[in-house]
């Protein structure tokens, strides 16, 4: 990162995405909440938890497709969304608002300018699930392959490190075959998640956390949460302005992050992104002809 760039000023450029992306659920009344580091920032500091340079909220998958369409429309010019299906190596399965007159460059996609955004704000879907137990951890399981599956299925097999990830590499070899768009397996994720409604059961599935692909692993049930924790919302301060944070945040920030209120040890006080680039003045368009030629 650019040394005269603190993480105070990438916060504020992401709370000016924010701004724009609450005030179009207002407007259309769309639900959202601040999740992971966002909803305990807002519970532990009232705000962005200091060193933090990113902004997580999620919404029901219904409104997280009404958003997209409704904001294609209604962006200020220098805004946009990032959609899986708008580049190759961007292997994530939700999308990201960002302002196009700035640069946020991950280490990890410095290698692919195709991958390159400005400041972001991640927006992810909230799936429901089903009520037995059995089945939600079958969807869960099944929601973990698609995600893993995605990612691997836009690089080639060299970039598969691990052995599961050369598994799960062999697993998309008739896709590949069949020449199947390299968003797929973010369509096989919303055609299998989307049809479970947000409010018909006990639980709720982060449709986005990748686990790592053990079966036998408890990990693979962690992005399941109480549907009562997210049944509704109510409004916290956060920085100069206030956030959506789940009714349930207490049960909820326990079950994601454990004994939340503790700081974590000052050396585990960094970023959650390995950076490249961060450039405020340039837009990353301009890194993108740089390194492409």
């Amino acid at each position: 990162m650019n040394k005269s760039i603190s993480t105070k000023d990438i916060q504020q450029q992401i709370l000016n995405l924010f701004s724009v992306f609450r005030d179009i659920c207002k407007r259309h009344n769309l639900t959202y909440f601040a999740i992971g580091g966002t909803c305990l920032g807002a519970v532990r500091h009232k705000g962005f938890i200091p060193w933090d340079d990113d902004m997580d909220v999620a919404m029901p998958y219904e409104d997280y497709k009404a958003f997209i369409e409704i904001a294609c429309k209604e962006l200020p010019s220098h805004y946009a969304l990032l959609l899986p299906q708008c580049s190759q190596h961007w292997e994530q399965a939700f999308i990201k608002l960002h302002n196009t007159q700035t640069t946020f460059i991950e280490l990890s996609r410095a290698c692919y300018p195709d991958a390159y955004v400005g400041v972001f704000l991640d927006i992810m879907p909230l799936y429901g699930l089903p009520n037995k137990s059995w089945q939600q951890k079958y969807y869960a399981f099944l929601a973990n392959i698609f995600i893993h599956q995605n990612k691997l299925f836009r690089y080639s097999w060299r970039q598969a490190i691990s052995w599961s990830e050369k598994l799960i590499w062999c697993t998309t070899l008739l896709e590949r075959l069949t020449s199947k768009p390299f968003d797929y397996f973010v369509h096989r994720i919303e055609i299998t998640m989307g049809k479970l409604k947000f409010n018909n059961s006990n639980k709720i599935l982060f449709g986005w956390r990748k686990q790592p692909f053990l079966p036998w692993h408890h990990t693979n049930y962690k992005q399941v949460f109480y549907y009562k924790d997210f049944a509704s919302s109510i409004e916290v301060p956060f920085e100069n302005t206030t956030i959506a944070i789940p009714i349930g945040y207490d049960n909820y920030l326990k079950m994601d992050f454990g004994d939340y209120m503790k700081l974590p040890p000052v050396e585990k006080r960094n970023p959650g992104h390995q950076t490249a680039i961060i450039d405020l003045e340039r837009p990353y368009s301009y890194y993108q002809r740089r390194n492409t030629k």
